[in-house]
């Protein structure tokens, strides 16, 4: 006999000894005996007395704050604390990034929207050439330089983009830290402009860092872009501006 049968041996005659010691009455006198429930998960083909009733009763309590429990888990991870929950296409928010683009590429699509304004840009870096070429210093970004937004509300791609170029007026520092150039709210449709907004001095925060920037929120329901902006790692409780998409 191996051992493990020996051990279920002596297992079922402790049992048949303490039923018979208690008086518990067998349903079957002809059935082998069973082993523990604790071992096998299956209770044991004996008549329960009067306190298992209670002990079952306990293990469906139980269940149910399992149950209970894990609802409760289910819920605090959809509705966190605090309120926060995902962005719905109706109403998006990012910050302002930067960008470069080349001058001379005609299929992108900012170059297509700001074509009229990038020669003044296209000048005042061939002077900034022709400088550096006398002082040995070159100019460290070539290109048409960007901070956009960009929005997805389902049928079409809203951007909104600040052109770096003449028009330009930079903060100069903590008595005026805000920056104005002129921007555009520019709507693609299948990879064409359906409309194209002009912003000749729109304010926001230049220098990009990780406490001070510019937050972009568009409210699809209302067809409008909203800015916030955060100073010092400090966000501004009203908006800088609210601008209608057309």
């Amino acid at each position: 006999m191996k051992r493990h049968d020996l051990s279920l041996s002596r297992l079922s005659f402790m049992t048949r000894n303490i039923e018979r010691a208690r008086g518990f009455p067998r349903q079957s006198q002809n059935r082998l005996p069973q082993a523990s429930p604790i071992f096998f998960g299956r209770c044991a083909p004996l008549t329960p007395p009067p306190h298992a009733r209670s002990f079952s009763f306990a293990l469906v309590l139980t269940s149910r704050e399992k149950i209970v429990s894990a609802s409760a888990i289910v819920l605090a991870l959809l509705f966190p604390l605090g309120g926060a929950t995902a962005q719905s296409p109706q109403h998006q928010t990012v910050r302002l990034t930067e960008t470069t683009i080349p001058l001379n590429d005609a299929r992108n699509e900012l170059a297509n929207a700001w074509k009229d304004e990038l020669p003044a840009v296209r000048a005042l870096q061939a002077q900034s050439i022709k400088i550096g070429e006398e002082t040995g210093i070159k100019p460290t970004a070539l290109g048409a330089h960007f901070w956009i937004a960009t929005f997805s509300d389902g049928r079409d791609k809203i951007t909104l983009s600040i052109l770096n170029g003449p028009g330009c007026q930079f903060s100069n520092g903590p008595s005026t830290p805000l920056s104005s150039c002129p921007a555009r709210i520019l709507t693609f449709r299948k990879g064409q402009i359906v409309h194209n907004r002009k912003l000749p001095d729109f304010a926001f925060v230049a220098e990009v860092t990780r406490t001070d920037f510019t937050s972009v929120t568009l409210d699809a329901t209302r067809r409008t872009l909203i800015t916030n902006v955060t100073i010092d790692g400090l966000a501004q409780r009203e908006p800088l501006s609210t601008m209608p998409l057309q």
